[in-house]
């Protein structure tokens, strides 16, 4: 005869109860992380004004959101207070936002007579540059100081393109009287003395992309990339692809891609030491859609990218720098991303294009 097991009794019962616990436990176990915070919407798209990684102030139209080290969000009204700047006999003004016992100085151009206007990288001061000089805005105790230098009277007008690391040194492109091309300049913040630093060439061009060390920058040429040393030293610099288009360089790191971006292709990421450009990332077959915004975390383990997916709409992905894997994320609700950027090292902002304006938006990384 016989004997059917009540369910409880048979072996395969308590195998499948076992596993049934695990995945629970697991699910419960797994840490939590809740998706993308909207912050608040703008007509015009969202920009950072301040960020040192464990800072930052953001703003929306005339209003700057201010998360202090203590992780708590204040709102600000622009202006909060203001200076004016006398330039040819028209006046410019220039916002600032204090918090904390710091000032940061905000640009908010209204005039033509202003030619351009830099952020110092530690977000604690600006150089604006007009038709006749330059000014170099700096905080100190709720104050900003304007202390105005003057590049060579050969080289104007004077457009600032990158500040040093240490914030001693402004690199500028100036064409001087007479020169068919653009030469880069130095000027030592210190010393108050401008030296040349590249001189130009009709035949090519130079920009400045950014810092590979605390001496030597990535320039742009037509005829490719070159590495220039502050005491105008210019070497070739070999890339782990025959079309290289930088996107950014941040501390030493370039996130660059092989040909047109915007189609698919490799996405590198190259460490600069002792002269050469070791790839630490090579991911084939994306369509990255780069910027030139801080893609590189503040301690230089991740970095987030929007990509194109089979789909069609865009997606953030961050890459753990160490391994080579990434992280997919679809856009925040309704919306097509426009931006991704770090604040910190584990905090994105997000921008997204709306039916009427843009979205700005927090996501932990």
């Amino acid at each position: 005869m016989n004997r059917t097991l009540p369910p409880f009794k048979k072996p395969a019962f308590w195998v499948i109860l076992a596993a049934a616990v695990c995945v629970v436990l697991g699910v419960l176990l797994l840490p939590h992380r809740s998706g993308p915070t909207q912050l608040g919407t703008s007509q015009a798209e969202p920009t950072v004004a301040y960020a040192d990684g464990t800072a930052y102030a953001i703003q929306l139209d005339d209003q700057i959101l201010i998360r202090s080290s203590s992780k708590k969000w204040t709102e600000r009204d622009l202006p909060s207070t203001y200076i004016w700047i006398r330039a040819d006999g028209s006046i410019d003004t220039l916002y600032m936002v204090p918090f904390a016992g710091e000032t940061y100085p905000y640009p908010v151009i209204d005039c033509d007579e202003i030619q351009s206007v830099l952020s110092l990288p530690s977000g604690k001061g600006i150089i604006i540059s007009t038709r006749k000089n330059g000014y170099y805005f700096h905080s100190q105790v709720d104050q900003v100081l304007p202390v105005p230098f003057f590049p060579s009277k050969d080289a104007f007008p004077y457009y600032p393109i990158t500040v040093s690391p240490d914030e001693k040194q402004v690199i500028s492109m100036n064409r001087a009287p007479g020169e068919t091309g653009t030469s880069l300049y130095r000027y030592n913040v210190d010393t108050y003395q401008t030296t040349l630093l590249l001189p130009g060439d009709p035949a090519d061009t130079a920009y400045p992309m950014g810092w590979l060390d605390d001496s030597t920058l990535l320039v742009a040429r037509r005829s490719g990339y070159v590495a220039l040393t502050l005491d105008s030293q210019v070497t070739s610099l070999p890339f782990a692809c025959t079309a290289p288009q930088v996107a950014t360089v941040q501390d030493g790191l370039v996130v660059y891609v092989d040909g047109d971006a915007k189609k698919q292709t490799t996405l590198y990421v190259g460490r600069y030491a002792d002269g050469a450009l070791t790839s630490i990332l090579e991911e084939p077959n994306v369509i990255p859609h780069l910027t030139d915004a801080p893609l590189i975390s503040p301690d230089q383990t991740k970095l987030a990218v929007l990509c194109e997916t089979d789909a069609g709409p865009l997606e953030y992905r961050i890459y753990d720098l160490a391994t080579g894997g990434y992280t997919a994320h679809p856009a925040p609700e309704d919306g097509t991303l426009t931006s991704v950027r770090w604040l910190d090292n584990s905090t994105l902002l997000l921008t997204t294009e709306q039916a009427e304006g843009y979205a700005a938006w927090l996501a932990k990384a």
